[in-house]
C-alpha cells in the first residue's frame, strides 16, 4: 500500500569528507581553505514559511496524535533503578476502527535530545506511526529518561544532579527493557517490531548485547542511521576529534547535569533557515528534502533534554573508535565492571533480525562504520541504503520523500515477516510462551489514556 584523491576541502554539511581523517585542528583555522558553501547557501537562502506558527509546533505528543484524528494513550513505566519513563500509543487507526483482534506491535524509539514527538510532526500519510497504524499495527513510542516526558524518579528530583547521572547505557539497559516488557504485558505479545533512530539504535544494540534474552522480544529491528562507531566521520565531528580528548582525559571530573532542555529551540521558530543550517551542520541533510514548515515545528520540540553523560559517552566512542561502555576512570571502572577499563559491548550476542538503514550523506552514521557494524552483528539480515547521495542523519525523520526513499522498503518487509511464533531467538528458542512476561510492571505503572 502507498500513502497519499585527497583534498583539503571541507563541506560543513557533509557532502564532502575531510580526506585527512579529521586530524586538522579544531576551530576556524581547521575549517579554512576552500569551503563548499553552495550547500549552506541553498538552505540559508530559503525564507521561513509565511503566516502564523503551525499549531503542531507547541503540541505535546499525545495532542499531536489527537490533532491528526487518531486515538492516543500515555503510559508511565517504572524502571528497575527508579525512573518513570513515558510511552505513547496509537492503539488503532480511525481508518480501521477499534477492532479487538490482536494487532502486530511496533515500538519506535527516538534519538538524543529528542522525544517521541520526532515521529509525529508531519502527520498521516507521511510519518511512520500513522502509516503503520493505518496498516493495522499497534504503535508504541518510547521516551527516554531525562527527556521532556520522562523527568520523574521514585525519589530523585530533576533539579538534583544525581537525577542526571546517567548515559545512554542506562537508557539501553534499564529504560528500554522496562518499556518492552510493559508493552509485551499490555498487548499479550511476547515479541514486537522495533524502529529506532540514532541513539535509539545505539541503545537497542547495547541491550541485546548485554542482555541477550531480549533478542526474543524483537521480531525485527530497523535501525535508522545506526550509531556505534565514528571512525570514518567527516565535517565538524571529525574536526572535533582533536579536542575531544580534553573532555575524556579526566573522566573522574566528568560533567553531570542536563544538556539543552526543552525550550532552547523556541527562538528558532522565527529563524528557521539559520537554525536549520546550524542543526544540520554536523548531521547532514539534503537541501532537496528540506521543508521549512517541518523545521519550524521541529524547533518547538527540539531540543528536548538530555544528560551530559549521554553526549560524553558518544565523545568517548569518537576518541576510542570502539563500541564500549562508559569510561568512569580506572577506580570507578573497577568497582562497576571488575576491570580498570570499560568493557566492549558483546555485539556477537545481537542475534535478533536486524536491518541497517543508512545513507551516504550521514556523518553521524558513516557508511564505512555501518559496514563494520554489520560484520560484527550476527543478526544483521540486510543493509538498506537510502538511494539519495546527500541524504543525511535527520532526513530519516523529516525528508520530504522519506516514504518513497525509505519507509516503503521498511513496511514491505514488516508486512511479510512471519508471525512471532515462527521466529527463533539468538539462542535458538522459539519466540513464544510466557517466559518473557514481566513481573510487577503493570502494578508499578501509572497509566493515562486519551481517546479521540
Amino acid at each position: 500500500m502507498t500513502p497519499s584523491a585527497k583534498a583539503d576541502k571541507v563541506d560543513l554539511l557533509g557532502r564532502g569528507r575531510t580526506q585527512r581523517g579529521g586530524d586538522a585542528p579544531f576551530g576556524f583555522s581547521g575549517l579554512s581553505g576552500d569551503l563548499d558553501l553552495s550547500h549552506i547557501a541553498r538552505i540559508a537562502s530559503k525564507k521561513p514559511p509565511p503566516g502564523p506558527v503551525p499549531p503542531e509546533t507547541h503540541l505535546t505528543g499525545p495532542n499531536l496524535i489527537l490533532h491528526f484524528g487518531y486515538p492516543a494513550e500515555t503510559h508511565k513505566v517504572l524502571t528497575e533503578d527508579g525512573y518513570y519513563v513515558t510511552i505513547f500509543r496509537i492503539p488503532w487507526s480511525p481508518k480501521l476502527g477499534p477492532a479487538n483482534e490482536s494487532r502486530p506491535v511496533v515500538f519506535l524509539q527516538h534519538g538524543v535530545l529528542q522525544t517521541a514527538d520526532q515521529w509525529l510532526f508531519r502527520g498521516p500519510g507521511r510519518d511512520l506511526p500513522f502509516l503503520l497504524s493505518d496498516l493495522g499495527f499497534d504503535v508504541w513510542m518510547g521516551n527516554y529518561r531525562g527527556s521532556t516526558y520522562s523527568r520523574k524518579h521514585a525519589y530523585l528530583s530533576p533539579k538534583k544532579l544525581r537525577f542526571w547521572d546517567f548515559t545512554w547505557n542506562e537508557n539501553g539497559l534499564f529504560d528500554l527493557p522496562a518499556m518492552l516488557d510493559y508493552v509485551g504485558a499490555v498487548t499479550g505479545q511476547p515479541s514486537m517490531f522495533y524502529i529506532g533512530h540514532s541513539m535509539g539504535t545505539t541503545t537497542l544494540l547495547a541491550l541485546l548485547a548485554e542482555r541477550p534474552e531480549y533478542n526474543r522480544r524483537i521480531r525485527g529491528a530497523f535501525l535508522l542511521a545506526p550509531v556505534a562507531y565514528f571512525q570514518h566521520t567527516w565535517g565538524p565531528l571529525a574536526q572535533a576529534r582533536s579536542i575531544a580528548p580534553l573532555l575524556t582525559s579526566q573522566p573522574n571530573n566528568r560533567l553531570i547535569g542536563e544538556a539543552l532542555p526543552r525550550g532552547a529551540g523556541n527562538m528558532c521558530v522565527g529563524a528557521v533557515p539559520l537554525c536549520a543550517l546550524v542543526h544540520n551542520l554536523g548531521s547532514g541533510s539534503s537541501p532537496g528534502e528540506y521543508n521549512a514548515t517541518v523545521f519550524k515545528i521541529l524547533f518547538g520540540h527540539y531540543p528536548s533534554g538530555a544528560s551530559f553523560g549521554q553526549l560524553l559517552h558518544y565523545v568517548q566512542i569518537l576518541v576510542s573508535g570502539e563500541f564500549k561502555m562508559f569510561d568512569y576512570g580506572p577506580r570507578e571502572n573497577l568497582a562497576r565492571y571488575g576491570q580498570t577499563t570499560p568493557p566492549f559491548y558483546a555485539l556477537s550476542n545481537v542475534r535478533a533480525p536486524i536491518y541497517l538503514n543508512y545513507a551516504e550523506g550521514d556523518p553521524l552514521s558513516p557508511p564505512k562504520d555501518v559496514l563494520r557494524l554489520a560484520k560484527e552483528v550476527p543478526g544483521v539480515r540486510k543493509l538498506m541504503k537510502v538511494p539519495l547521495k546527500d541524504f543525511g542523519h535527520v532526513d530519516h525523520l523529516y525528508a520530504t520523500h522519506s516514504y518513497e526513499l525509505e519507509y516503503k522498503g521498511i513496511i514491505d518487509i514488516m508486512l511479510v515477516m512471519p508471525p512471532a511464533a515462527d521466529l527463533t531467538s539468538g539462542d535458538g528458542n522459539a519466540v513464544s510462551g510466557p517466559g518473557c512476561e514481566p513481573e510487577g510492571e503493570l502494578q508499578a505503572s501509572e497509566v493515562k489514556r486519551w481517546v479521540g
